[in-house]
């Protein structure tokens, strides 16, 4: 845009965006750079204005209390009246919807790629008529919010629709661009450090972003090698997705240079997650308030249903910390803590692979393992008796014990993580050697079962099903680091150069794009101590296509339906009622309608008109909700349960949501 050598002459300029436009004033400004007053300019028109430049930036509604995961209940009225007023002074910085996301002016993401590498060039994923036209749908609301826009890039990367749980995810497979791309490595804050400086606090705020990545935006070089190609459209991201190798280092480097001027002021971070603490709840408010003001300036946004407010105690790390104490998390080696007796000399010989794998921690192992040991001799009945339970239980404590485990340490000589799935469960062990060549010490062990769909699976599927919940379950340890995976699946080591158009499968790829990860083959007789926890798996089932949808989903589209329904959870009037539901209203409904309708109609919450009588339900109607006469007559009236029977209809002045009032 050309504005004019007397505009760039101007000391200072105010601007604002209304009506798809923005209009740019010459403006008065104090000594300390602060806009005062606007004026108009002798020789040229008072403003400048550019048509088409987006949609307008959108009406934040009030934040309330139960838009918070947490928030202390032991603080009192005036305590949570200080946090409400706190974050609705600083609104702009939590994100609802996609609308809402920030975007950092701070920084912009370059992609460097190997030298002679050439343009990825790939042909659409077929799908069906129904996933065509959502993928469509969302490729439309991504350019509506800046997130994407027209591309005539030379490269073209596949997508695929993932579902899960009623939310609809692209998927951008960019593991060919990874492929050349040169990562970029950043130093991750140090992990004890960061926990002993919170060893005085006594409560906690944690802050989340709202997907972090898509706040940080690309070079124009950068977001040509993004593009993607669909069977409709393409397009090329302005921001950085998810899926780009290098994605952690210059989030990293974002974050250090966000919050680097106030780390004296008791907020830590560890990717992306933030903890602010104090002694008190004022100080705790005050040093959110030094938080907030620098992601205001930064122009990020946090996420409200991933913030906690004025917790006494949080995981951090994989520790818990409470009451000025730091102490180990009980998740790290409660795989181990609950392994349950053997019960035959199967199980026995799985438990001794387990133990095995450490014996070189275990003084005199032999000799601790010699009541189990032989059990497993042919002359010997099998039988449980004390002496067997008493070297179970010392093995326990030693598996469980300091010489065994280790403290997670980046600059490790060696990370590695081992999984192994059976159809009873899924089992996975992170360790480590600080010294090359010294044995490896056990950070993490965890095992689940599996659900009744995933026994199903074939045996390559629930191995990588293994890595992908292990490597997720993990994140907050090796993301950012060099490890690599041991598995007795050969088919998993080319796990980057497969070729998968199966939605499931490639949305798990899709997840481990982002770790420096390596993944080798190992004998199934070389993981014995793996395979000990996924036969007796201690976690139960858990989805893992939920837990990445929930990391990575953060700012969701949702359809008009889907929005009545929110606001009808939140209304403070619909949750103090008995509610059913049916197939032919997706809402809260009253099984009383003559009786509530009297009530609604009493307390002027809606006026009601029956022509025929209402069959059998009276829709519960939000009090945040703008409402239209005579939906029933419209196009939408099917969509919302509303029939049409024969020239009578049912017509209920407010049934239905047609806009939510901001």
């Amino acid at each position: 845009m050309i504005v004019g050598r007397s505009w760039l002459d101007s000391p200072s300029v105010a601007y604002h965006k209304a009506h798809g436009r923005l209009y740019i004033y010459n403006a008065e400004a104090s000594s300390d750079g602060m806009v005062v007053g606007v004026t108009s300019h002798a020789r040229e028109v008072d403003y400048l204005h550019v048509a088409e430049i987006g949609p307008d930036p959108p009406v934040h509604q009030e934040l309330e209390l139960s838009d918070f995961v947490f928030v202390s209940t032991e603080a009192t009225s005036e305590e949570r009246d200080d946090l409400l007023l706190l974050v609705n002074e600083y609104r702009s910085c939590f994100a609802k919807s996609l609308d809402e996301l920030g975007c950092t002016p701070l920084m912009r993401v370059d992609i460097q790629e190997v030298p002679g590498s050439l343009p990825v060039v790939c042909r659409p994923y077929k799908t069906t008529q129904a996933d065509r036209e959502e993928i469509h749908r969302i490729v439309t609301n991504w350019k509506r919010y800046g997130v994407v826009s027209e591309t005539t890039s030379p490269y073209a990367s596949p997508v695929l629709l993932a579902k899960q749980a009623g939310i609809n995810r692209l998927c951008v497979n960019y593991r060919r661009l990874n492929k050349q791309t040169i990562r970029q490595h950043y130093p991750l804050p140090d992990m004890m450090e960061q926990l002993e400086s919170l060893a005085d606090s006594r409560l906690f705020t944690q802050l989340d972003l709202a997907s972090g990545y898509l706040q940080i935006p690309l070079t124009e070089e950068a977001s040509k090698k993004t593009a993607f190609i669909t069977a409709d459209t393409t397009g090329e991201f302005n921001r950085m997705p998810f899926g780009l190798s290098g994605a952690v280092a210059e989030f990293t480097r974002l974050m250090q240079r966000v919050l680097s001027p106030i780390q004296g002021l008791n907020v830590r971070n560890y990717l992306d997650d933030m903890v602010v603490d104090g002694k008190n709840w004022t100080e705790m408010l005050t040093n959110l308030r030094a938080v907030l003001g620098k992601i205001r300036e930064a122009q990020l946004t946090l996420k409200p249903l991933k913030c906690s407010f004025g917790a006494k105690r949080i995981h951090f790390l994989g520790f818990v910390i409470e009451g000025g104490e730091i102490l180990p998390g009980t998740e790290k080696v409660r795989a181990i803590e609950e392994y349950p007796v053997p019960k035959d000399v199967h199980e026995v010989r799985r438990y001794l692979g387990l133990t095995g794998f450490f014996r070189r921690f275990v003084e005199k192992y032999a000799v601790v393992a010699g009541p189990l040991t032989r059990l497993m001799r042919g002359e010997w009945v099998f039988g449980w008796a004390e002496e067997q339970q008493t070297a179970f239980d010392s093995l326990h404590r030693n598996l469980t014990s300091d010489t065994v485990q280790t403290m997670l340490r980046k600059d490790a000589a060696r990370t590695e993580l081992h999984t192994d799935a059976s159809a009873l469960g899924l089992g996975a062990m992170l360790l480590q050697s600080s010294v090359e060549g010294d044995p490896l010490k056990l950070v993490y062990c965890a095992s689940r079962k599996t659900s009744d769909a995933e026994t199903r699976y074939h045996s390559s599927k629930l191995e990588l099903l293994c890595i992908v919940w292990a490597v997720n379950k993990l994140r907050q340890f090796i993301l950012g680091i060099k490890f690599t995976v041991f598995t007795d699946c050969q088919v998993l080591t080319y796990l980057n150069s497969s070729k998968s158009v199966n939605a499931q499968v490639a949305r798990w790829y899709d997840a481990l794009q982002e770790y420096d990860i390596e993944v080798n083959y190992r004998p199934g007789v070389r993981m014995t101590h793996v395979d000990a926890l996924s036969r007796a798996p201690v976690g139960p089932e858990e989805s893992l296509d939920e837990a990445l949808m929930e990391r990575q989903t953060v700012c969701v589209l949702i359809t008009l339906e889907e929005r009545v329904m929110m606001c009808q959870t939140a209304d403070k009037l619909i949750s103090t009622t008995t509610t059913t539901t049916t197939t032919t209203y997706a809402g809260p409904l009253c099984s009383i309608p003559n009786l509530f309708a009297s009530w609604l109609c009493a307390k002027s919450f809606c006026r009601i008109v029956l022509r025929p009588p209402l069959w059998g339900c009276v829709p519960i109607i939000c009090t945040n909700i703008r409402v239209q006469k005579d939906l029933a007559q419209s196009h939408d009236a099917k969509r919302f349960g509303i029939e049409q029977r024969g020239p009578a209809y049912v017509v209920v002045v407010v049934v239905v949501v047609v806009e939510i009032i901001e």
